[in-house]
This record gives C-alpha cells, structure tokens and sequence, in this order.
C-alpha cells in the first residue's frame, strides 16, 4: 500500500510526518493519514494521495515518481510526454 511505502520512505530518511508535510505542503494529519492508509473523509475509510501528492512526496524523498505512484495504485507517467502506461505495454498519451 502507499501507507507501507510511505512508512519505509520516512523510516530510511529518519524525517517525522510533520517534516515531511512541511515540505510537500499539507498537514502532519494527513501525512500521518496516508501513513495509515486512513481517510476519514472516504465512504471506505482507505486513505490514497491524489496523484500529484504522491509525485510531490516521492521528489521529498528523492524517490521514482512511478514508484510511488504504483504504491498509490496509479499508472506509471512518462515525464517527457504526458503518457501513462494503464496496463504492461498499454500506453495513453495525453
């Protein structure tokens, strides 16, 4: 899950969630959240960054922007073209 992710991302960088949403520019609460895999706002309970909270927080960690989007359940992006791979070897270009 993305919370796994994130716990191990914070863990191997020794930064609290409230560093971290410092500087990705949200609240600790919601770090601490998605560390959770916790959304009190969703039908289901399950916490998921939005896409781009994911990328912002993978550059925190100078980690792949696919990785983290993979953790989140999203498509791999292809910086360069605005592409997504939806499935292995099926890629929408934008």
């Amino acid at each position: 899950t993305f919370g796994d992710w994130l716990r191990q991302k914070i863990k191997e960088n020794n930064l609290s969630n409230a560093e971290v949403a410092r500087r990705v520019g949200c609240s600790p609460t919601h770090i601490g959240n998605l560390v959770r895999d916790h959304s009190p706002n969703t039908k289901s309970g399950k916490g998921k960054p939005s896409e781009r909270l994911a990328e912002k927080i993978a550059q925190v960690f100078g980690a792949d922007i696919n990785e983290a989007r993979r953790a989140a359940g999203y498509a791999d992006k292809d910086e360069e073209t605005e592409a997504y791979e939806i499935l292995p070897g099926v890629t929408v270009r934008l």
